[in-house]
């Protein structure tokens, strides 16, 4: 019968091309190369990025002539907080017109956060942020500074 396996070592090549050449053009696979995973700094204090009410503040401005309490975005991760929800919250608790509060929700709910109210007083922003955080909103309270009187560029 015809044979089963042809050798081609010794022959004359068939192509033109030697088989030295024709073993150099052969695809081969690219090194691979290990990168290592980022790693979570150790240093980071858990009890301090919680949901709890917390203000975040440089450390050159102690005194900030006012402070912001913002709603999060984060608020929305909540199937149950929904704008309408949510602005009734706000309404309710800030003494907001029902479309003011709406316009405040969507504008946290597509742009990461928004301004509810803005205060001289630290302990003022901090029970409004407290009595929202009740309500189940994500809520932060930041310093402000004044930009009255801030020359523009």
């Amino acid at each position: 019968g015809p044979p089963l396996f042809v050798s081609l070592v010794g022959s004359a090549p068939r192509s033109g091309i030697s088989l030295i050449a024709r073993g150099a053009a052969a695809p081969a696979l690219a090194p691979t190369i290990t990168i290592p995973r980022p790693t979570v700094h150790s240093g980071i204090d858990d009890t301090r990025y919680k949901d709890e009410v917390r203000w975040l503040m440089d450390e050159e401005d102690k005194n900030p002539p006012q402070w912001h309490v913002l709603l999060l975005d984060k608020t929305f991760e909540s199937q149950a907080n929904t704008i309408t929800r949510v602005a009734s919250c706000l309404a309710a608790v800030l003494g907001l017109s029902l479309p003011a509060a709406i316009m405040k929700a969507e504008h946290a709910h597509d742009h990461f956060y928004s301004v509810l109210e803005t205060t001289p007083d630290l302990s003022t922003a901090i029970q409004t942020a407290q009595k929202l955080k009740r309500n189940r909103l994500t809520v932060r309270v930041s310093p402000g500074t004044d930009l009255e009187g801030v020359e523009g560029p």
